[in-house]
């Protein structure tokens, strides 16, 4: 037989040879096909091996029994098969469809068919309860949905999941694996199945289980099923805990039976040693309760002249009863609870709107499990869950503390006397009058609804839905920030979660996880406001070179301007490298820029730019009078003061920290000498820096900018508590022999800018700046990084128009950012036309472009 291998991004990847303690799990649907000598042979390869469409016959039952009892084995099927032989009948109506072959050396078995036998019809599934030599109990429930009618799929489901989960609440310790044949696919689904796409996500999350395949990325683009439309439908769940014992994913293409399935199967390190607990899931508000039928029975009344905290209670008090409802319905009688659900849901979004998100923007929908971790700096290693927490907390408790100051009040203030931008007394007031309903009514609809809440649990849609009463409060919070200084307890916690950074997905180390911050969006919305009226004074403060998060600003002007900027240097630079002018650019990398800032030093430059007292005193309080709680595997840890660095998650942090770092910018303007820009025989202004954020582009002139730019750098690692990275900041040079120099003032690792080829020409070298490679975009290799013409995944199951809004929304849209600086050649420019005709066949391009409500597709 032939088959595909596809080892899983984990450790145990790389040994050698295969472990000894290891479970191997598989699934195939035979499609009744008469080879059961054939399945026998494939079973014994697997310790548990799941099977479909096997056509549960008397014979065919004992057959299975006979070959199982001889090695071993033992093959369970559904209750259905039990009447069947009993009454020596072969209706074809009762003959069940799925069944277990079990390696009783890895396993004892506990029951079978506690879920199966709850539900109708039994014929599409079977369950089994067994215990691992690790001690785990497991459930193993084996599916088969019919391919039609869709309704049936998620009536299936639907009776599923309460039993799953009275039989998770009578053993909590239980583990499930659910696989089988699913008859759908959970990637850029059509809309017609995008119920049966909702309804097994409610099973994934109440029983906390991933898809075994999602550990590696490319198994997206194979499908499992290879007849007139292939799709990925044939599927293996398992508990989110054990997604780090993966050993390899594979898929098979049996020979010696016809099938237009491919088997798949999954290999697991079975841990001998205790595993870490996953924590109960922390509370968000049920959006379902905002939903037809629900959202005008009972709604709470929040007292105008309460506090916040107290609205908050009401909110969430509501949530809770809903779940209790729900929870109640699902054991009382789950049909009925399935119709109240689909009547609730069936507004929840339009369907092309889902079926765009759910082709277009996949995402994995498991968490984030962690089972151990280090400090590499301190030599440390946890892998408990309490160990982690304390590890992390320690971690990030000294990461936000309160630094030494680096200089004293009046050494800061003359390092800021430099500094000539100031507010008027005018824009002054402006900051600093009260916060009205209108402008946070505006607010909330600027801030970002795709975020997740804050410890509080409650989303941006739920304010919303409350926002008649609840905005009066919020306004008189937001009011009482800026004339008390009082933090409500609703502003003070946060929540920080860990995801892995870049490049860095395989490692363990505390220091390559990116700390996310979650702050409830009661806090964010006053304080989106709050950045809004100092967006509408920025212009006045931040000089024009700096573009990260301003409004009016884009991040195709630094672009722009850097390959201009080096361009011009390329074109002028002689043949002779010897009478070449000195030219240096250093692309500075400040360490966890946003995490380090002094909270002391925000303060003085917020003073010195003239910033009145309320608006001071309400940004200073939002961001330094709030604790931290790091969460890890649903378990959260002590909480810490957060005494450094703005909140990375609010929407006024970004502009705080331009402001935080325009000193620096601003000295190094007046200092520098810089990179003139010429077009002869005009100088048409001196570059000395690019700034988009923490992003700065350095532009040195000569030899005695080097010791100008450590002195400055110098100087406001000391006001401001930030560090440059030394290891990350890099400095590109002209002149022949420049990567093997050194200098004392900027000891950071040096590249040459371009590399003179054969024919005296010059490139430049591989690098990026925000993104963008300086040699232009490899548009071949780009393209193939769209979600475009991809028919292998149901790709023409969309409507038209989802699909014509789709390409435009998630492919054409990303295209002319980079044509502006790398204009597309005419051979990718082809291949983007070719799949148009082929996706739109016969429809014209302008037809395409055309707003739907011009008689056009989007």
């Amino acid at each position: 037989m032939t088959k595909r291998s596809l080892p899983l991004s984990h450790v145990l990847s790389k040994l050698r040879k295969e472990p000894s303690n290891i479970l191997k799990i598989a699934s195939f649907n035979m499609e009744k096909r008469p080879r059961h000598e054939f399945v026998c042979t494939l079973a014994r390869k697997f310790d548990i091996f799941l099977i479909q469409e096997f056509v549960g016959s008397t014979d065919n039952y004992t057959t299975y029994q006979q070959f199982s009892t001889s090695h071993n084995y033992q093959f369970y099927s559904s209750p259905s098969l039990s009447r069947t032989r009993a009454n020596h009948l072969l209706d074809p109506q009762l003959m069940p469809q799925t069944g277990i072959f079990l390696n009783l050396k890895k396993c004892s078995v506990i029951s079978q068919n506690e879920i199966t036998q709850k539900i109708q019809p039994q014929i599409y599934c079977n369950d089994i309860r067994i215990r691992l030599p690790t001690g785990e109990m497991v459930l193993i429930v084996n599916a088969y949905l019919p391919s039609q009618p869709k309704t049936a799929q998620v009536i299936i489901l639907q009776q599923l999941l309460p039993h799953l989960q009275d039989l998770q609440t009578a053993y909590p310790d239980l583990k499930v694996i659910f696989g089988g044949d699913m008859n759908h696919s959970m990637e850029r689904t059509p809309s017609l199945e995008q119920r049966l796409v909702s309804s097994t996500l409610d099973i994934l999350a109440a029983l906390d289980l991933v898809d075994i395949g999602i550990c590696n990325p490319t198994v997206f683009t194979l499908p499992t099923n290879h007849g007139t439309l292939p799709r990925r439908i044939d599927r293996i769940y398992v508990p989110t805990l054990w997604q780090p014992r993966a050993f390899q994913y594979q898929l098979w293409r049996p020979r010696g039976i016809t099938s237009s399935h491919s088997l798949i199967a999954a290999h697991l390190v079975i841990d001998m040693n205790p595993t870490n607990t996953f924590g109960l899931r922390r509370f968000q508000y049920p959006l379902g309760r905002l939903l037809p039928l629900y959202e005008t029975q009972g709604q709470i009344t929040v007292n105008p002249d309460g506090t916040l905290d107290e609205a908050i209670a009401a909110i969430t008090q509501e949530g809770l009863e809903y779940i209790q409802l729900h929870r109640t319905l699902r054991r009382i009688d789950p049909e009925f609870a399935r119709s109240v659900r689909d009547t609730s849901t069936e507004h929840l979004e339009d369907s092309a709107e889902a079926s765009l998100r759910s082709f277009f923007q996949y995402k994995s929908h498991s968490a984030m499990v962690f089972h151990d971790l280090t400090n590499v700096a301190q030599g440390t290693r946890a892998n408990t869950n309490a160990d982690m927490l304390r590890m992390v907390t320690s971690y990030y408790k000294a990461l936000y503390s309160e630094p030494t100051p680096g200089l004293t009040d009046r050494a800061l203030k003359d390092y800021l006397g430099q500094i000539k931008v100031s507010l008027s007394a005018q824009q002054a007031e402006q900051l600093d009058r009260p916060f009205t309903q209108e402008e946070l009514t505006v607010a909330l609809k600027l801030c970002n609804h795709g975020t997740a809440p804050g410890p509080d649990g409650i989303q941006y849609s739920v304010l919303r839905y409350h926002w008649k009463q609840f905005c009066p409060v919020l306004v008189r919070t937001g009011n009482e920030l800026l004339q008390t200084g009082m933090m409500p307890d609703a502003f003070r916690e946060v929540l920080i979660t860990l995801i892995p950074k870049r490049h860095h997905s395989a490692s363990t180390d505390v220091t390559h996880y990116r700390p996310i911050l979650l702050i409830n969006c009661c806090l964010r919305v006053v304080s989106q406001a709050a950045n809004t009226r100092i967006q509408s004074i920025a212009d006045t403060l931040i000089g024009p070179n700096q573009r990260g998060f301003m409004s009016n600003r884009r991040m195709d002007e630094n672009l722009m301007e850097t390959r201009t900027l080096l361009n011009l240097i390329k074109e002028a630079y002689p043949k002779d490298d010897a009478s070449a002018p000195e030219r240096t650019i250093l692309m500075a990398d400040f360490n966890k820029a946003f995490d380090r800032v002094s909270h002391r030093y925000i303060r003085q430059v917020l003073c010195h730019m003239g910033f009145g007292p309320r608006m001071t005193s309400f940004l200073m309080l939002i961001t330094s009078g709030q604790i931290g709680r790091i969460t890890i595997n649903n378990y959260v840890g002590r909480s810490f003061p957060l005494l450094s660095g703005v909140r990375q998650g609010n929407p006024v942090s970004p502009i705080l920290f331009n402001l935080a770092i325009e000193p620096l910018l601003c000295r190094l303007q007046q200092n520098l000498i810089g990179i003139p820009i010429e077009y002869d025989p005009l100088q048409i202004t001196i570059m000395k820096y690019h700034a988009f954020a923490d992003d700065v582009n350095i532009y040195l002139g000569d030899v005695r900018d080097y010791a100008t730019t450590a002195a400055e750098l110098g100087l406001f690692e000391k006001a401001s508590s930030s560090l440059v990275n030394t290891d990350k900041s890099v400095l590109y040079g002209t002149l022949p022999g420049f990567q093997q120099g050194h200098d004392p003032f900027l000891p950071y690792p040096r590249k040459h800018l371009w590399t003179r080829k054969a024919d005296s020409s010059l490139e430049f070298t591989d690098t990026t700046y925000l993104g963008i490679p300086l040699n232009g975009v490899l548009w071949d290799s780009y393209l193939r990084t769209l979600p475009f013409l991809c028919k292998t995944q149901a790709y023409q199951l969309l409507r038209l128009c989802v699909r014509a809004m789709g390409t435009n929304i998630y492919v054409h849209s990303k295209l002319p950012f980079r044509d502006l600086h790398t204009p597309m050649p005419s051979r990718p420019l082809n291949r983007v036309k070719f799949a148009i005709s082929k996706v739109f066949y016969g429809i014209s391009l302008k037809k395409l472009y055309t707003p739907l409500k011009r008689e056009g597709m989007v």
